[in-house]
C-alpha cells in the first residue's frame, strides 16, 4: 500500500501501461490495455539532467509529445522489460526536429535525434528496428 498526504491507497486493477503508468504508454492511448496488481504510481518531478540531445527545451517537448500524450508512430521496447524504449515521431511540428527519433532508458534519461526530412527518419527507423526490433 501507499502513503498519499497520510492517507492509503490500496493495490487495485488498472491498465497496465510503461512503468506501470497508462498514460506514459503510446498503446495505452490507442486503446491497447492489459491489466495487473499493482498500487497507483504518481509521477515525480523529472529533472532537467533527464533531457538530453541537441536542444532540451525541444527534448521535453517531444517527451510530453511521445511519453505524455502517446504520439509515437512507431515503437520499439520497453524500459520495464529490457531497460530502453525508442519511439519514432513524424512532423514533430519543431523546426529543428521536424521527425524526430526518441528514447528513453532505464535511468530516466530522455533524448532524441533530429530528422530533417520524413525520408531520413524512416531509413533510421528501419535500421534501428532492424537491429533491436527482436525484443
Amino acid at each position: 500500500m501507499t502513503s498519499l498526504n497520510g492517507k492509503w491507497i490500496g493495490s487495485m486493477r488498472k491498465p497496465k501501461g510503461w512503468r506501470n503508468e497508462s498514460y506514459r504508454h503510446a498503446l495505452s492511448s490507442m486503446g491497447v490495455k492489459t491489466s495487473r496488481e499493482s498500487d497507483i504510481i504518481l509521477p515525480g518531478k523529472i529533472d532537467q539532467e533527464h533531457f538530453k540531445g541537441p536542444d532540451r527545451n525541444i527534448s521535453k517537448r517531444l517527451y510530453e509529445m511521445s511519453i505524455t500524450q502517446g504520439r509515437c508512430d512507431d515503437q520499439i521496447g520497453s524500459v520495464e522489460e529490457v531497460g530502453w524504449w525508442y519511439g519514432l515521431i513524424l512532423n514533430t511540428g519543431e523546426s529543428d526536429a521536424p521527425h524526430a527519433i526518441v528514447s528513453e532508458d532505464d535511468l530516466g534519461v530522455f533524448e532524441y535525434t533530429p530528422h530533417e526530412t520524413e525520408e531520413n527518419a524512416r531509413e533510421a527507423w528501419f535500421w534501428l528496428d532492424l537491429e533491436l526490433g527482436h525484443y
